[in-house]
């Protein structure tokens, strides 16, 4: 049972971190495919930063995650 309820406790202190990673990444992408069609070089550095950003936001709901699991781990004993 502890671990189903440190489960979902990273999970939800996670999710609105892994939702701004994701809105990061399309905005990213979009922009960067608009700016490729358009002709500009910029459009490979904007990709490149949306992913970097990604990744980012990613480790930070890791960190969020690993901590409430580990809180809702420990109040269960």
């Amino acid at each position: 049972m502890a671990s189903d309820e440190a489960w979902a406790a990273g999970h939800q202190a996670a999710a609105g971190v892994v939702l701004a990673g994701a809105w990061t990444s399309a905005a990213a992408g979009l922009l960067g495919g608009a700016l490729a069609v358009a002709g500009s070089r910029v459009a490979i550095g904007v990709v490149i930063a949306g992913y970097l950003a990604m990744l980012a936001l990613l480790l930070v709901a890791t960190a969020r995650a690993n901590r409430a699991a580990r809180r809702a781990h420990d109040a269960y004993r």
